[in-house]
């Protein structure tokens, strides 16, 4: 199905696996250049190269922490320096503290809001 997104760009954090990678996929899948960031750069490099290779679509892979300010100002300004413009942010950026909220540390339930609560707001201020 053709959403009208060819020629756009987009942002999408934690797209070096499972649902951002899938995110990535789809955005490339529609003609989107995509700018993609993870923590871990080998991943999402061999992610960023598959899905530009499988799609014909540039996406630009950005190791950056969502975390951390000065990261998520990196990935954005080398989203704009590759493409010129931002069109599409999308958050997807997790972390993986894995248990019922019982079981979550105060330090586990710092880390999940740092990174999708603040991250997340970080990435729309910048972008």
């Amino acid at each position: 199905m053709e959403l009208g997104l060819r020629g756009k760009v987009a942002l999408v954090t934690g797209g070096s696996i499972t649902l951002g990678k899938g995110l990535v996929e789809a955005l490339a899948g529609q003609g989107v250049r995509v700018a993609t960031c993870a923590r871990g750069f080998d991943q999402l490099k061999e992610t960023a190269e598959e899905i530009s290779s499988k799609t014909e679509t540039e996406v630009l892979p950005v190791k950056a922490d969502v975390t951390s300010p000065d990261d998520i100002r990196r990935f954005v300004t080398a989203a704009y320096e590759r493409f010129g413009r931002v069109d599409i942010l999308v958050n997807s950026a997790t972390n993986m503290s894995v248990a019922n909220m019982w079981e979550l540390t105060d330090a586990d339930w710092l880390n999940h809001f740092n990174t999708k609560a603040v991250g997340y707001v970080r990435c729309i201020h910048e972008a």
